[in-house]
């Protein structure tokens, strides 16, 4: 069962890596690729669903020992960090940083924060009832 878990936190550190590494290298390539740009969705939207995803998954790999309160300082800060470094460093790409980008990750963190806690309460009532 150890080794499980060993596993288990490993994948979770490797999803979380992932997805910030699709993050960065999507927000400072010069050009968006095709694929992404034919896409219906607004350029805040992909903002907001990103830093959704990237919220959500830090959660799991922080320790268990952290409080709601600091587990959601954490994700909302670095989240918000991160992506102010990524519009930073796309002025040195032939891009243009934009603040209202800034906001949609900051608000797609808070949202992957909350649906964090909801998951987790809603699997935890689950194994409850086993």
């Amino acid at each position: 069962m150890k080794k499980i878990k060993q596993h288990l936190e490993l994948i979770r550190v490797i999803g979380f890596i992932s997805i910030a590494l699709i993050i960065l290298i999507l927000s400072l390539v010069p050009k968006p690729p095709e694929i992404i740009s034919e896409f219906a969705l607004s350029d805040k939207l992909m903002h907001l669903a990103a830093y959704i995803a990237l919220a959500f998954s830090m959660g799991f790999i922080l320790p268990k020992s952290f409080t709601v309160k600091t587990i959601t300082i954490c994700i909302i800060i670095s989240s918000s960090l991160f992506g102010g470094l990524i519009e930073f460093l796309q002025g040195f790409t032939g891009r243009s940083p934009e603040l209202l980008d800034l906001v949609f990750d900051t608000a797609g963190a808070i949202i992957g924060v909350i649906l964090y806690f909801v998951f987790k309460k809603i699997t935890y009532k689950l194994y409850e009832k086993e």
